[in-house]
């Protein structure tokens, strides 16, 4: 809306509320103003009865813009041109592109997590989370290992700590993860020798 505060005349008898003096005189406003608590509430009000009979029905369609702009019209409410926009084949909204082809994310608003260089080991993939994650140090305790054959990694296996096992002591974690190794590749190190 242009000026939309300033379109909302105030009741007389609330217009000593919203008086104001300067060094020079006594000045009192006869329209709404901003900086009032109220004034948002008021106007968002005033708005809601002006589209009451269109309200969750549309307001939004290219079809139905003269209801729309009509009971402003008859309210003598005036809006500014130059912060609409019609016919856009898409709308950004919420950090949404909305359009025919539906609901996408705004890829503005996602640029930088599709330009990120993937993480190369366990610890860029901590570094990459952890500020997002609450509590990220004790939802990522896991025991790493990995197969090596001839100094290459054939694989890896992590698993979290169940949480009688966050209070054992370090050598006691390092033997589970030994047991727990052999458990999981015994296949692979069945009659073979191998180092640990």
């Amino acid at each position: 809306m242009r000026s939309g505060y300033y379109q909302l005349q105030v009741k007389e008898p609330d217009v000593l509320k919203i008086t104001f003096i300067t060094w020079y005189d006594h000045y009192e406003f006869l329209i709404m103003s901003f900086g009032l608590i109220n004034a948002l509430g008021v106007f968002m009000n005033f708005i809601n009865r002006v589209f009451q009979p269109h309200l969750d029905r549309f307001v939004v369609h290219d079809q139905h813009l003269r209801v729309v702009l009509q009971p402003l019209h008859e309210n003598q409410f005036y809006a500014k041109f130059s912060k609409f926009e019609f016919l856009l084949p898409e709308v950004e909204f919420l950090g949404l592109v909305i359009s025919a082809n539906g609901i996408l994310v705004d890829p503005n608003k996602i640029s930088a997590i599709v330009n990120w260089k993937p993480p190369g080991n366990v610890t860029e993939v901590h570094s990459y989370y952890r500020c997002f994650v609450k509590g990220f140090s004790i939802i990522a305790i896991e025991l790493a290992y990995k197969l090596l054959q001839d100094g290459n990694v054939i694989a890896y296996v992590s698993c979290q700590l169940k949480p009688h096992k966050r209070n054992y002591p370090t050598h006691d974690l390092e033997l589970d993860v030994v047991v727990f190794t052999l458990k999981i590749w015994r296949q692979n190190l069945y009659g073979e020798k191998y180092h640990i």
